[in-house]
């Protein structure tokens, strides 16, 4: 195969203007490669192989790729396994820098189908997202100045973001000459015609593997100086893969003694597990467990679904109240009515109780994650730190077939579905569900507070279907009755912990702020900041210190569990609310969604730390926003606002512009106040914004 690289997405070009129409199925559509700043070329997976076969064929991979064949994409990504070491920091802390120089390379991945989102967003007369772009844009908050004792960091860029950041005074051009200097480097990925840097960098990399004159000849020759440098990717995909492989190989050749680069990426098999599925257990594994271990688990509880929460408030007080035991077990097993459970005693009832949340620890470990241990390493470390949370969400998986296409396998699916809400209710009383697609992200196909009753199987049944139809595995698990925050925004409990560099961060966590459920942006919270949204109470101060020490000791023990299986970053959302059924009024704090890559709330613990040093302080609260900017509210206009702010409140406060593409930006505030502060003057820099047309209202 002879690799085509001209041009080849059909583009004319506008001489006037930076705009390029181009074909998809006999119809034109318009591409501002000025605005989006790139064009629409891209390779395909034949183009990868042939490129990992040219460049590797003859080096690392050289006894086992064989001429462009379908395999040796898959050989690339086992290599890649062994070669990309995931990051674990030597100092046995999380933090969001190294003390070694970093390579930060972030742009666009192909698994995520940010092109075919932009593409798609064309079709339909909307505004692209230039979604490389905004990636490699903010990544910039993930580099530092160096010092005496080591280089600056390196940064890919190309085209307006290059060009922005030389403007800017944040960086210099790699060069010969300033290799240890302490500036932030540049290269230039160049190839504007390409949509995604890393294709432009394999363009760069097949140039040098041609002798020609490349960027990646100094990139090479940084990271032969700095052997320990830190790889900064927002994901490992295939031309990531390739592109590191080739990096270390030429490296190699300067200094043989480098035979792995470390990669701030999760290993292949901790990727495998950034699936909700992951978390609950499957749903046909549950039959091993033996029931006659328990007394009363053949007592249904589906009675107690049906009951308000008002209602079942009084069916608890009747019970607390009772003296003399009225009815057995066997008697209730036999007939689980209302009237039959109001006459149990409150030893009856803690033992029915207590055997469905041992239930649930059990059933945990028929999940994935369970058999790795997790789940055991987070009750090992709650105990020792004498925290009682229920940790175990009840919720089951159900995976989907990749194999069979039958209409038995997408039947099997649904009863599945169903049975596994039916078990919610009979075995825990539970009211309501929430059905999830396995790699459900952003609020999208999460389907919460169904009823556990006939017509909510109805709605559970329509929507098993639909995640079959979609090829996906998913999650039915209880429905959330979250704890609000005591202040004026009465806001859902559903902090974010963070694993970086292979461990915890400590200390600190993150909330999201949502708007129509869109995520917007985060805010950093000490546990300080986290008991402030107690209010005055000091039994609810004391629960919420007692949730935050849960959250943080549940993600020291996901990293502890995982760390030699190569977890090096995740993020974790977690929830704090209430169940119902026979759970009543207790609290569950458990992980709700795995985000075992780079997140958006890296940004604002990025921001964070880079604020404690502009403001010389180390008491600080860090919020991140996302905001929808006008024609008016170009970089140059945002910049200057922030500006303005910046000397107005040099004391205490400093903003900044994480990302601004076509149509939207992202910026930091950073204060010397509690975080609920920093947060209202968030909230007035928005309404600012808005009065000067910078953004929408």
């Amino acid at each position: 195969m002879q690799l085509n690289l001209e041009t080849k997405t059909q583009l004319t070009q506008t001489p006037e203007k930076n705009l390029f129409s181009f074909d998809i199925n006999g119809k034109e559509y318009v591409w501002d490669s000025g605005e989006m700043d790139r064009g629409l070329d891209i390779f395909n997976s034949q183009e990868y192989s042939y490129i990992a076969t040219v460049l590797l064929g003859n080096g690392i991979l050289k006894e086992q790729m064989r001429d462009n064949t379908k395999e040796n994409l898959s050989i690339l990504q086992k290599t890649a396994g062994e070669l990309l070491q995931p990051y674990v920091n030597q100092s046995g802390k999380g933090e969001i820098f190294s003390d070694n120089p970093s390579i930060v390379m972030h742009f666009a991945n192909r698994a995520s189908a940010f092109y075919e989102t932009d593409i798609q967003a064309l079709k339909t007369g909307r505004r692209p997202g230039g979604y490389d772009i905004d990636i490699g844009d903010r990544a910039v908050t993930l580099t530092q100045k160096g010092n005496s004792e080591r280089p600056g960091d390196l940064i890919i860029r190309r085209g307006l973001l290059l060009e922005r950041q030389l403007k800017e005074n944040k960086g210099v051009y790699l060069s010969e000459q300033n290799m240890n200097n302490e500036q932030v480097k540049i290269i230039d990925a160049g190839n504007l015609e390409y949509y995604h840097t890393s294709d432009a960098l394999l363009l760069e990399a097949l140039k040098k593997e041609n002798g020609e004159e490349s960027s990646l000849d100094l990139l090479c020759d940084f990271l032969s100086q700095n052997p320990n440098a830190l790889i900064r990717v927002y994901a490992s995909d295939i031309p990531t893969q390739i592109l590191l492989l080739y990096l270390l190989q030429e490296v190699q050749k300067s200094n043989p003694e480098i035979n792995k680069i470390r990669v701030e990426a999760n290993s292949p098999e901790v990727s495998s597990l950034n699936r909700k599925d992951a978390m609950y257990p499957e749903l046909g594994r549950l039959n091993q467990i033996p029931e006659s271990i328990y007394k009363t688990l053949d007592i249904n509880l589906n009675v107690l679904a049906d009951l308000s929460q008002f209602e079942l408030q009084n069916l608890f007080l009747t019970i607390k109240e009772n003296q003399t035991q009225e009815i057995t077990l066997n008697q209730l097993k036999e007939s689980p009515t209302i009237e039959n459970f109001s006459r149990l005693t409150p030893y009856q009832l803690n033992q029915i109780r207590q055997e469905r949340y041992e239930l649930l620890q059990i059933e945990s470990y028929y999940s994935v994650l369970g058999q790795k241990g997790v789940y055991e390493e987070i009750k090992s470390q709650n105990n020792s730190f004498g925290l009682d949370v229920p940790i175990y969400a009840p919720g089951y998986s159900i995976i989907f077939n990749e194999e069979d296409n039958s209409q038995e396998s997408k039947t099997s699916y649904i009863n599945k579905v169903l049975k596994a809400q039916r078990r919610l209710k009979d075995m825990y009383g539970l009211p309501m569900c929430c059905f999830k697609w396995s790699t459900a992200s952003d609020g999208k196909n999460t389907f919460p507070r169904i009823p556990n009753t006939s017509e909510g199987e109805k709605i559970i049944a329509e929507l098993a279907e639909k995640a079959w139809d979609a090829g996906q595995s998913s999650v039915i698990a209880t429905n959330s009755f979250y704890e609000k925050s005591q202040d004026q925004y009465q806001s859902d409990l559903t902090p974010s912990a963070h694993i970086l560099g292979g461990y915890a961060l400590e200390d600190i966590i993150t909330s999201q702020t949502v708007r129509d459920q869109r995520w917007v942006g985060n805010s950093t919270m000490t546990k300080a900041d986290f008991i402030k949204l107690a209010g005055q109470d000091q039994t609810k101060r004391n629960k919420f210190e007692n949730y935050f020490e849960t959250i943080l000791s549940t993600q020291r023990a996901l990293a502890d569990a995982l760390r030699e299986d190569g977890i090096a970053l995740a993020g974790n959302d977690f929830g704090i609310y209430e169940a119902g059924g026979i759970f009543f009024d207790d609290t569950f704090v458990t992980i709700q969604d795995n985000n075992w890559r780079f997140t958006g709330a890296n940004l604002a613990h990025a921001s964070y730390e880079l604020a404690k040093k502009q403001l010389n302080s180390q008491n600080i609260s860090t919020v991140t926003r996302v905001i929808d900017i006008t024609e008016k509210g170009n970089y140059e206009n945002i910049r200057e606002f922030l500006d303005d702010i910046n000397y107005q409140y040099s004391d205490y406060a400093f903003s900044d512009i994480v990302t601004i593409t076509p149509g939207w930006s992202m910026i930091s505030l950073s204060c010397k106040n509690p975080t609920s502060v920093t947060y209202e003057m968030m909230e007035f820099i928005e309404q600012e914004l808005v009065k000067q047309g910078l953004i929408q209202g």
